[in-house]
């Protein structure tokens, strides 16, 4: 896991990133490595820096390869943030046979992992069907037995599938891609089944799993296995500092598979703005009072007690749920947010930057602290960058040693 903080006021930027990494040994542990930078600065001349999170590797290519060698393109500064993206984008689509992008790998690559998320919910209607088929394989005719797995499949595409195509890919082209060579999607899906049992699907299985492929690859689907990139600073014309988020899934048919979310305004008064990344239950709690998962268990227990209490109809449980949402919201934003931000607004860039490092040390004693190896963690990096200093390093990692003080490890 990774945490991250982007925090903005009108003047300035500051971030700051743990370094800890982790990584999946083939016998199934997971190492953690804490000396590996998840900031990337473009040269002097570009107000920008690069943060990393999610999966390191894009078809066999570390992320910062790839970004480093699109920033090794640059020239001269570009009118917005907005626009480094596109040339990210644009340059990798012209470039990518230097990092020897195997397609069709890629694109099998993106149907396994669509699996895995499906066998990863462990109570949705597909593990069902199968468990129950293999518990009492009688119950239910094998006519049956398909039909429920195509309708939760359909359920699956339903619930996920709801971005527009990207437009460069037509139905036939997606349909050729996902029948190229060294693709099979039936195998796949069977590898994936065999945990619960053996079985054999019917035609119409066969035939909608085909087209879950097509429709999978002509969309951003998301997955946790993405590619996760935050560009953050000035572009020229740029007043008020940016962020782009750009979750990169694969790269087929000549493009990065990619959804993009900007944050950031041309309009003072939307500042100052606090954006945690990635792993941030701690930090949250913060600067929320309490994180956006917490507050959901929180109106659950109130719902359930209340319930207990007075039996309510379920419109009479939607009511309270919204109407209790509503109300802590309204008094966490205005005991602990926005005091917040209201400080945030008036720091400096060196007091900004403390800030955000101390976030993530906070989000590091949590990770220390709870049970299990802890996913955040090493070396704390932290820059700043306005437009009269560009970009200012307070803590970066070198091949110098570093005080003990300097790590996050808060038992160290």
């Amino acid at each position: 896991m990774t945490s991250q903080i982007v925090v903005m006021n009108q003047g300035g930027i500051a971030i700051a990133s743990d370094t800890l990494t982790s990584n999946s040994e083939p016998h199934g542990e997971i190492k953690t490595i804490p000396s590996n930078s998840k900031i990337h600065q473009l040269e002097s001349a570009h107000l920008v820096a690069v943060l990393h999170c999610g999966s390191v590797f894009l078809g066999g290519v570390q992320w910062e390869t790839l970004v480093r060698e699109w920033s090794l393109s640059l020239k001269n500064r570009l009118p917005h943030l907005i626009d480094y993206v596109k040339n990210f984008e644009d340059w990798t689509s012209k470039n990518h046979k230097l990092f020897c992008f195997d397609e069709n790998f890629l694109i099998g690559q993106t149907v396994c992992r669509e699996f895995m998320d499906i066998f990863r919910f462990r109570d949705g209607p597909l593990i069902a069907a199968l468990i129950a088929k293999t518990s009492q394989p009688n119950s239910i005719s094998d006519t049956e037995f398909n039909d429920q797995i195509c309708d939760a499949i359909e359920d699956w595409m339903g619930n996920n599938f709801k971005e527009e195509p990207f437009g460069d890919i037509k139905l036939d082209d997606a349909r050729k891609l996902v029948s190229s060579d060294g693709i099979d999607i039936y195998k796949d899906f069977l590898e994936h089944t065999k945990e619960y049992g053996e079985f054999e699907f019917s035609k119409k299985v066969k035939t909608l799993l085909e087209r879950f492929a097509t429709e999978l690859i002509m969309r951003f689907v998301p997955t946790r296995d993405c590619v996760v990139l935050n560009f953050v600073g000035y572009g020229e014309n740029d007043i008020m500092g940016q962020r782009a988020e750009v979750t990169i899934r694969s790269f087929y048919a000549g493009a990065l598979r990619l959804r993009v979310e900007t944050f950031g305004s041309n309009d003072p008064a939307d500042y100052p703005m606090c954006s945690p990344i990635a792993q941030q239950d701690a930090i949250g709690s913060f600067m929320w009072g309490v994180d956006s998962d917490s507050r959901w268990a929180l109106r659950s227990v109130a719902l359930e007690v209340f319930d207990e209490i007075t039996k309510l109809t379920d419109q009479q449980k939607q009511e309270f749920s919204d109407k209790f949402g509503e109300k802590t919201s309204e008094l966490l934003r205005n005991e602990f947010a926005q005091p917040l931000l209201n400080t945030i607004s008036t720091l400096g860039l060196t007091g900004m930057t403390r800030f955000a490092e101390m976030m993530i040390r906070f989000q590091c004693l949590r990770s220390a602290s709870i049970a299990g190896e802890a996913t955040v963690g090493g070396f704390i990096e932290s820059l700043s960058i306005s437009r009269d200093i560009g970009v200012d390093w307070h803590q970066r990692m070198s091949l110098e040693s570093h005080p003990l003080e300097h790590s996050s490890h808060v038992f160290a």
